[in-house]
């Protein structure tokens, strides 16, 4: 599927993904426990060679960052939204050296001051954006860093070769394990501090 994204590029998305995005994204801020089922479904939609590779995962999340913040601004009040919008067409008409008319008919010159302060708005949106997507991006890292410290590819591996009377999914048994225990609890804090333990 092909998705335009902010910067007026076209990159090419599976649909898992996508929906995995909005679905990220319409999540609950403190709700960790459900992100981290996404962020697995991430994982094992770019894992391929890249296991416990977190520097590559990173960059596939990274490489998304416009199509995301698209999501991002869809999720915010309608008010804002409206105002963002309005304020990166009036800034992107004013860089063109064009004065912009507003649907009311007002004329917003094409001044250095105009341009200035049209500029200064359209960036504080931008960095409202940025800071919602690189928490996201913060918390994805959280997350590959934790797996990888639970070894937990490891685990469902074993529990995949092994036989299992049941239907149950080994591989389910496994992940279900890992994602009930103890990352859905875990600050940004909690993260760091057992990082710096561990070096210890």
């Amino acid at each position: 599927m092909e998705v335009s994204s902010t910067s007026g590029t076209s990159i090419v998305w599976s649909d898992d993904a996508k929906l995995l995005f909005i679905k990220l994204v319409a999540i609950d801020e403190r709700n960790r426990s459900d992100k981290a089922e996404i962020f697995e479904g991430l994982y094992m939609l770019w894992k391929t060679n890249n296991i416990g590779k977190i520097t590559v995962l990173k960059d596939n999340f990274i490489q998304n960052k416009d199509f995301i913040k698209d999501i991002i601004l869809s999720t915010l009040e309608i008010p804002k939204r409206k105002q963002i919008d309005t304020t990166r067409r009036i800034y992107d008409t004013l860089r063109l050296g064009i004065a912009f008319t507003t649907p009311e008919g007002n004329i917003i010159p094409n001044t250095s001051e105009d341009l200035k302060y049209w500029t200064g708005k359209r960036n504080n949106h931008q960095r409202l954006l940025n800071r919602r997507f690189l928490s996201l991006l913060n918390e994805f890292e959280e997350y590959l860093i934790y797996r990888n410290e639970q070894n937990i590819d490891k685990e469902i591996y074993e529990a995949q070769i092994k036989v299992v009377a049941t239907r149950e999914n080994p591989a389910r048994v496994a992940k279900s394990k890992f994602l009930v225990g103890d990352y859905k609890g875990m600050t940004s804090s909690d993260t760091i501090g057992k990082k710096r333990r561990g070096k210890k």
